[in-house]
């Protein structure tokens, strides 16, 4: 499987009480996700924390494709 580094957004949420001037300041979370990347297609990216031979995963973290800003490939199988 490929190792990939995905840069995406996320939406960002604030708790409590808040002036409309404190809510102008506010913008999107820029994230990094590092892992397996077990496919993707026009609606998603999937990648995968951990892989076993069994073969099973664990963490699955699936992202909206227009959320996706990049997609650096890191690794890929060694043969």
């Amino acid at each position: 499987m490929q190792i990939v580094e995905v840069e995406w957004e996320d939406s960002c949420a604030e708790m409590g009480w808040h002036t409309p001037r404190d809510i102008k300041g506010y913008d999107v979370s820029h994230c990094r996700s590092v892992g397996y990347l077990l496919g993707k297609d026009r609606k998603k990216v999937v990648i995968l924390q951990s892989a076993s031979d069994s073969p099973s995963f664990c963490e699955a973290l699936t992202i909206p494709r227009g959320n996706v800003k990049k997609i650096t490939y890191l690794k890929g199988e060694e043969t």
